[in-house]
């Protein structure tokens, strides 16, 4: 028996999406303050953030199958500093998960995931003017080597 692991160093600007079942889309927002409340407005390369700026991150994650366990890591930039900054299990649209900012990156622990379409939201405030590269955004169910369905344990 024998195993083969591989590991090698990218630009971050230079990787890839993966598919495997699930997909997972990053949007980022600037949001200003209105008379009528908050309102959201696309980031782009046109539109560059501002110290002080409030930036909503939102995760939207779509999956074809029921899942178990599931890791959701969200890294960051540097130059953006955290506005909510406690963990704690949070509940929304029929989705219970654990919620852990740190550092560098926001963490989602989700015990059940139904299939379907789901969304993340946290916001960051920009500490620094600059250029930055977002982080990666990881996917990965926790106790397997790769995606796997529920299944019924046997004799149920």
């Amino acid at each position: 028996m024998g195993a083969l692991y591989w590991q090698y160093f990218e630009q971050i600007d230079k990787v890839t999406a993966a598919t495997a079942g699930l997909q997972l889309e990053r949007q980022l927002y600037r949001e200003q303050r209105t008379a009528g409340g908050p309102v959201l407005e696309p980031l782009t390369a046109a539109t560059p953030l501002r110290v002080g700026d409030v930036l909503v991150v939102r995760l939207v994650l779509r999956a074809d199958r029921d899942l178990e366990y599931v890791h959701l890591k969200d890294q960051r930039a540097a130059g953006l500093e955290l506005i909510a900054q406690t963990s704690g299990y949070r509940y929304q649209s029929g989705l219970g998960y654990y919620e852990s900012p740190r550092d560098a990156a926001t963490n989602f622990f989700i015990s059940y995931f139904p299939k379907g379409t789901h969304t993340f939201e946290y916001r960051l405030r920009a500490a620094q003017s600059g250029n930055f590269s977002g982080g990666l955004s990881q996917l990965q169910c926790l106790y397997a080597r790769s995606l796997r369905p529920i299944r019924p344990a046997p004799g149920c």
